[in-house]
């Protein structure tokens, strides 16, 4: 399997986001987390950060991608560090990591139940494929979107 991943190098704009791709998906040192996205949307955030308006320093070579769901696949461990110790780590480096709270089962299924008998459907604009990432960032930078953009990210 090919690890593929974007990273900003520099503020200079959207020409700085490259795709990058290995063969090999290195495993995670201490303080460290490895995380499979399975979807991931652009924020206001990601585009002024690569135009260079985000006043936040940051270290460049980051993956330019604000909010992402996905799996923890790997955690990093030394011989002397937990995994509290390894996860904490990881907040320090401004990670965010959340669980999700849904409820009962019953809440649940009343939701499902709701936006089914609804017929509720997020508003999407428009998908972009995985590889055509800088177009959906010049597409959400235009603001002639009305929803989401989405940004699929192969299996």
């Amino acid at each position: 399997m090919t690890n593929q991943e974007y990273r900003l190098f520099d503020r200079s704009g959207f020409d700085a986001i490259k795709l990058m791709k290995t063969s090999l998906i290195p495993k995670p040192s201490r303080s460290e987390i490895q995380i499979k996205f399975h979807a991931c949307s652009l924020n206001y955030r990601d585009l002024i950060l690569s135009k260079g308006l985000y006043q936040a320093s940051i270290k460049f070579r980051v993956v330019p991608i604000s909010d992402g769901a996905g799996e923890v696949t790997a955690v990093g461990t030394s011989p002397s560090a937990s995994g509290l110790e390894v996860i904490m780590g990881t907040l320090g480096k401004n990670a965010c990591i959340r669980g999700i709270s849904i409820g009962s089962v019953q809440q649940f299924n009343a939701m499902n139940d709701a936006i089914e008998m609804h017929k509720i459907k997020p508003i999407i604009d428009k998908i972009f494929e995985f590889e055509d990432l800088k177009s959906a960032y010049e597409y959400q930078w235009s603001q002639k979107h009305i929803g989401k953009i989405v940004v699929k990210i192969p299996q």
